[in-house]
Formats: C-alpha cells, structure tokens, sequence
C-alpha cells in the first residue's frame, strides 16, 4: 500500500492501532509478493510466524506470506479487514471505535 493510503486507513481505522505491529509496503520501498518484504517485516518485528496474521486482498501476496509460516487471509470484502481478526479470536468487533468510517 503507497504511504498516502496507508495513512488514509489509519486515519479511518483507528482500530487499526490495537494490532501490535505492521507494515505498509509504501513505507519501506518494497513490493509484494517478494519475499524481501517478508523478510524485512521478520527482521523489524521478530515475529513468532505461528502468530503472524497477514492481511491482503492479493492471492500471490497472500501465498508468498504463507511460505513465510504465517497465517494469512485473504481480503475481499468491505468488512473483511476487520472480520479476519475477529474470526481469528484476536480482535473483538466491539472492540472496533468505527467500521462504517472504513
């Protein structure tokens, strides 16, 4: 995501700041599917990959993070983006200060 957008969603989303970490794309000159930005996100946030949840609406994206041992899902829908981490017991929906912002 370009670092313009990105600051847009977090804008929108303030939600978005109860994930621990993250990491646009924009922000770090990388594109995916390469595996260098997995890389990289491993390398700035040491994540434990069992309890890495990667968000994309991109199939290749979304595969290239699994061969990182992540899990993933796959984002398709107005909502999805908040509905992957409430499926996934991590976030709760009331937990969210506006979705219709999103």
């Amino acid at each position: 995501m370009p670092t313009a957008y990105a600051a847009v969603l977090e804008a929108r989303c303030p939600w978005i700041t109860q994930f621990d970490i993250g990491i646009f794309s924009g922000r770090v000159n990388m594109t995916k599917p390469d595996p260098k930005i997995y890389q990289e996100a491993e390398r700035r946030f040491d994540p434990n990959p069992a309890q890495t949840l990667f968000l994309d609406d991109s199939p290749p994206n979304v595969h290239a993070a699994r061969a990182s041992r992540w899990h993933v899902e796959i984002i398709n829908g107005q909502c999805s983006v908040a509905d992957a981490p409430c499926r996934r017991g991590i976030l709760r929906l009331d937990s969210f200060l506006s979705l219709s912002a999103f």
